[in-house]
């Protein structure tokens, strides 16, 4: 296993609350979600069928604003830890990543 680097990925004011944006460091495509000031980090590409998930929406599925949608075939992820929801069997959970806050930079462990 290859140890994880510490990536600036983005600035705060660069994720809209309650938004997302998708970065690519190495061909590695990760989005960043911002809920309640707090940064997530995940893997871009849905574990169904390769959607970008940034383009999906948070906050849809039960009103939890965690919850991530597949843009493509609903499914629903949790940004905090990557689970999909049980309604969802079809996908797999995804990788999500440390995130660090340096003043206005987000740093991401890959």
């Amino acid at each position: 296993m290859m140890p994880m680097t510490k990536v600036k990925l983005a600035t705060t004011d660069e994720i809209p609350e309650g938004g997302m944006i998708m970065r690519n460091h190495e061909s590695l495509f990760v989005t960043l979600a911002k809920v309640d000031g707090r940064i997530y980090a995940l893997d871009d590409i849905c574990t169904h069928q390769d959607a970008p998930l940034h383009e999906g929406e948070l906050g849809v599925y039960d009103d939890n604003p965690y919850m991530l949608t597949c843009p493509w075939h609903a499914a629903h992820f949790d940004i905090r830890n990557g689970t999909v929801e049980q309604d969802t069997p079809w996908a797999s959970d995804t990788t999500t990543y440390d995130v660090e806050v340096q003043d206005n930079d987000v740093y991401v462990d890959l």
